[in-house]
């Protein structure tokens, strides 16, 4: 990789490169056990029905919601909805 511009040598600009992180993920699974908690978010959204919402980031992110619908019902104020997704294996 070369840091300055020149038109003597072959180069590969790395700011050139762009890689969506979206192409390469799909929805996944694993247990509650390999589940880790990651940082608490709040968010304020026009979108009113809770599954909806969660299905809305599950579209939006490619990941697959594993909480069960049981644990979405009720009305406290706090969600705590778990994601997964992996990333997708090589053909090669």
């Amino acid at each position: 990789m070369c840091v300055e511009r020149t038109s003597d040598r072959n180069c590969v600009y790395l700011q050139d490169i762009h890689i969506d992180i979206m192409d390469y993920i799909v929805p996944g699974s694993c247990t509650d056990c390999e589940f880790e908690w990651e940082n608490k978010v709040i968010v304020n959204t026009p979108i009113t029905d809770l599954r909806e919402y969660l299905d809305h980031i599950s579209k939006k992110t490619n990941m697959k919601l594993l909480t069960a619908d049981a644990a979405l019902d009720g009305d406290c104020g706090l969600t705590a909805a778990n994601f997964c997704a992996h990333s997708i294996t090589s053909p090669w």
